[in-house]
Parts: structure tokens; sequence; C-alpha cells
């Protein structure tokens, strides 16, 4: 996996630079952005002396896949989870992004697994804005809106999410080395051998997520300029 946790502050796993050229961006783990927003409009004072010991918390942008303008990328497949969250009690809370390109060169997400951007509202009274104040999402899953190219994000079933070898997992039984069982709607391969009880989700040293059984895409999508398609074969896009 490869994550990037944050407080108050935002958060990039992935981040391609200008001069960069990174044909393909392959995902068979978990690329996850996280960060935490409280909700404090004023910060803390010492003493009272006018000096913030805690600084008002600013939006912040969560990102779990970022394209610099003069990089280049140009496909992304993503076989497991590529994820950005905001969690916050509420505030001035931010945006998150799944997958960015500033560049303008990608021209293909292929996905059978999930690419989701989520606000995770943990206090309902005085939610996070959803919305900036001239309406973009700050929920985006994947924003391809600087490419003129022609542009196609292909969402289909995992081959092995109907393989005969792929086993729903049983916590009674033990499992060797490359053995893949579907498990809480995901796709595993067992790396190390696991005895009884030893599942995926809460023994992740044992499995490597390389599927879901639903791909899916959570978040708005931004398209380019060019010639575009949205091919949705399996699974289910839920977007703005």
């Amino acid at each position: 996996s490869i994550t990037a946790y944050a407080y108050q502050a935002n958060a990039t796993a992935i981040h391609v630079g200008d001069g960069a050229t990174v044909p393909t961006i392959y995902n068979d783990g978990q690329i996850f952005a996280s960060s935490i927003q409280v909700n404090s409009a004023l910060g803390v004072t010492v003493n009272g002396g006018g000096f913030p010991d805690t600084p008002a918390p600013v939006p912040v942008s969560v990102t779990a896949i970022q394209i610099d303008p003069g990089a280049s990328v140009t496909t992304i497949t993503n076989n497991s989870g590529i994820l950005a969250e905001l969690t916050g009690t509420a505030g001035v809370g931010g945006s998150t992004t799944a997958i960015v390109d500033k560049s303008g060169t990608l021209q293909n997400v292929n996905n059978t697994g999930s690419i989701t951007a989520i606000l995770n509202q943990t206090l309902s009274t005085t939610p996070m804005p959803t919305q900036s104040p001239t309406g973009a999402s700050y929920t985006v899953a994947i924003d391809m809106s600087a490419g003129a190219l022609p542009q196609t994000i292909t969402q289909t079933f995992s081959p092995l999410a109907t393989s005969a070898t792929t086993l729903v997992y049983d916590p009674t039984s033990g499992y060797a080395v490359n053995q893949i069982v579907s498990y809480q709607g995901n796709i595993y391969v067992n790396v190390v051998a696991a005895g009884a009880g030893y599942d995926p989700v809460d023994d992740p040293s044992y499995w490597r997520e390389i599927g879901a059984v639903s791909p899916s895409i959570v978040g708005d999508i931004y398209f380019g300029s060019g010639q575009d398609t949205l091919d949705v074969q399996a699974g289910s896009v839920t977007s703005g």
C-alpha cells in the first residue's frame, strides 16, 4: 500500500511532478490519502495573549493520485483501491480527489476495483460543505478535464470475480500462498500461508487485495474537451 495521512493539512499519496514520464500507474494494492479536519473556527490562544497555540483550520485538499502540468501519465489501471477521504466533525472541511490529471496526458483509466472520493462526516448538525461557492464538487473521483485528446474510462469485472479458482473465504479453513478468495466484497490473494481464522480484513499481512467482486467509482467525473467514453460494463458509478 501507498498511504498519506494528515491532521488539518493536505495529503497526497502519489504525486507525479513536472518533467516526469510515467507511461502507466498499475495498482494491485491500496493507494490511500486521508486527512482529519476538526471544527474550530478561531483556534486556541495561550494565556489570552493573542498568540495562537493551535491555528484555526483552513480547507484542506486530499488527493490519492496527482499528475502535475508538464508530467506525462497515459494510463491508470486499478485492480484494487484508490481512495481519498476527509474525515471531520464539521467546520471548514475541504476537498477530496481520487485521481486528478493537470497535465492533459491521461487518456485511459481502467477499473476493476474501487475509485472513491468521500467526505466522512462525523457530526451531522454542522456538516462540512460538499461544494465550493462556485458549485464545484468537493468529492471528485476522476478529473481529466485538462485533456484535449480522446479519453476512456472503462469499468469491468475482474476476471477473478467469476473464476472457478476463487473461493469464498471460509474462517474454518487454512490457506496456502497464492490461493485467491473473495471476502466482504473484495478479492484477495494469500501472500503468507494463513491458518484458520486469519481473514483478509483483520489480518492484512497475510493477504493482498487484487480486485472487487463489484467494481465501483464514487465521486464526480470530469472529462476533457476531446471525444470521451465512459464504459461501465460492471458494478456501479455514483457521481454528480
